[in-house]
This record gives structure tokens, C-alpha cells and sequence, in this order.
């Protein structure tokens, strides 16, 4: 069984807005972390971000599921966080 996190969130902002944040890469990049996603299925992007001991800085998607303007689901994987 896979792992998941499941988030339904309200902003108060117009619904176009809210999901170019989410599916513009320029946007996405902006307010959270440098990326190059595409609102896709099946394309693969990066987060970028500093980099940690044990950690490189890169967290790896894939978009998995896209209903325009309702949900963006999409799987990360960025290795573990090791103490050194």
C-alpha cells in the first residue's frame, strides 16, 4: 500500500489565479520552489531547493492525475533525510 497525503484547501483568491499558481512553473517557482511542471499526466519535474546533508536539494514528480481548475495530483520522491 502506497503512502499518501490528501489535501483539500479554500483559498480566497479567483479560481484562475490559484490554479496557475499551481500549474504554471514560472508561478510555482515563484511561491514555492523552482520547478518545471506542466499540468501533464505523466510528466516528470523537479523541485529544486537547497541542498542538505543526505539530501541533494532535488524532491522528483510526476503529474498523476489533472482535472482542469479542480485537482492536480502528483507523486514526490526525494530521498531520505539521513543524519551525517
Amino acid at each position: 500500500m502506497e503512502d499518501s497525503i490528501k489535501m483539500k484547501v479554500t483559498y480566497d483568491h479567483p479560481l484562475e489565479s490559484v490554479w496557475e499558481a499551481l500549474t504554471d512553473a514560472e508561478a510555482m517557482s515563484e511561491w514555492l520552489m523552482p520547478c518545471d511542471i506542466k499540468p501533464i499526466v505523466g510528466h516528470q519535474f523537479q523541485f529544486r531547493t537547497k541542498p542538505y546533508p543526505g539530501f541533494d536539494g532535488i524532491v522528483n514528480c510526476e503529474v498523476l492525475e489533472i482535472k482542469e481548475k479542480e485537482l492536480l495530483s502528483f507523486s514526490w520522491n526525494g530521498g531520505s533525510l539521513k543524519e551525517t
